[in-house]
């Protein structure tokens, strides 16, 4: 009887293994996502999914380490990857929870935000219906998830240039997050960068520059001084700074921003080739042209291989000004 009792210990006391060891990984993969760090966040992932694998073709910890996966994957622009994490996710919760299940929420969301960087804006409005749709029904109206869902919604009418659209989704979003959870939540931050990208499309620049002053403090506080969605912030300052002829102040962001992507994104990712694009935009506007040819050199050099997927979503693109100027003079 000794010996038939000790067989379910042995196998209990690994799976207990298996599952701290699977644990840890995914920990350390979700720490460095929350710091920005995503190479080392696709290192700890890929660790965290060789142990997941060992639960089981439909185990749900497999399914939430595909999606933290796919996500890091996604901000290192390896989409592809990405892609193939979100969909195989998405179908064990869908065979697991069922379709309308809040788990799928989440990577639904994250899948509307690849489409929506690949420039697949009908397919990102579906996703990102569907997942407001299954929160608002689990959630209710108010709930900051709902609001996390307007907001990415508001994107895709961003992209499209739909600004009336867009900023109606992002106020509704910010009404909710500020209830829901504070003032200078992160998320809040979000909706308030992401608004000021649409009042600098409208031209409605000292709007635009008091969101921006709200959301960086909030960021910096949250997530340190390091992270590298403080550069998009601050890019799309140095672009409102830029077009109210403020060039003293608009270069040192831009700076400011383009170091912070080098040191935590790379030298090759495209969110630096479009900070100095704009930096270089500067340049030429006080004629130092030496310094702007230099400039725009190594923006084309970063962006001409992927021009636009990356840094599109909520960062203010100063190639864009004629264009946009063009259309609201239609």
């Amino acid at each position: 009887m000794k010996h038939a009792c000790s067989i379910p210990l042995v196998l209990a006391v690994c799976a207990l293994a298996q599952e701290s060891q699977w644990v840890a990984r995914q920990t350390e993969s979700i720490r460095y996502i929350r710091q920005g760090r995503y190479s080392e966040a696709v290192v700890k992932g890929e660790a965290a999914l060789k142990e997941a694998e060992k639960f089981g073709a439909e185990d749900t910890r497999l399914a939430t380490t595909l999606n933290n996966l796919g996500f890091a994957y996604q901000h290192l622009g390896r989409f592809d990857k990405a892609e193939r994490c979100y969909r195989r996710c998405l179908t064990i919760l869908g065979r697991v929870r069922g379709r309308e299940d809040l788990e799928l929420a989440a990577p639904l969301n994250n899948l509307a935000g690849l489409f929506l960087q690949r420039g697949l804006y009908r397919n990102a409005e579906m996703l990102y219906r569907q997942s407001l749709s299954i929160r608002s029904k689990a959630l209710g109206p108010a709930d900051a998830e709902v609001a996390n869902s307007l907001n990415n919604l508001g994107a895709v009418y961003q992209a499209e240039r739909n600004y009336p659209e867009a900023e109606a989704l992002y106020r509704e979003a910010l009404s909710i997050s500020e209830k829901a959870l504070a003032p200078d939540h992160p998320d809040v931050a979000a909706t308030l960068n992401n608004l000021a990208v649409v009042c600098w499309a409208t031209g409605r620049y000292d709007e635009a520059e008091a969101l921006l002053q709200r959301a960086i403090p909030i960021w910096e506080n949250a997530f340190g001084a390091e992270h590298p969605i403080l550069a998009k912030a601050l890019n799309n300052l140095g672009a409102v700074y830029a077009l109210r002829s403020q060039p003293a102040l608009a270069e040192p962001a831009f700076r400011r921003a383009a170091a912070l992507a080098e040191r935590v994104l790379g030298p090759q990712h495209p969110l630096l080739g479009a900070i100095l694009s704009n930096h270089a935009f500067v340049l030429r506007a006080v004629h130092r042209d030496k310094e702007a040819k230099k400039t725009e050199k190594r923006a084309r050099a970063i962006l001409q291989s992927d021009p636009r997927e990356e840094f599109a979503r909520h960062t203010i693109d100063l190639r864009d000004l004629m264009t946009l100027r063009d259309g609201r003079r239609k």
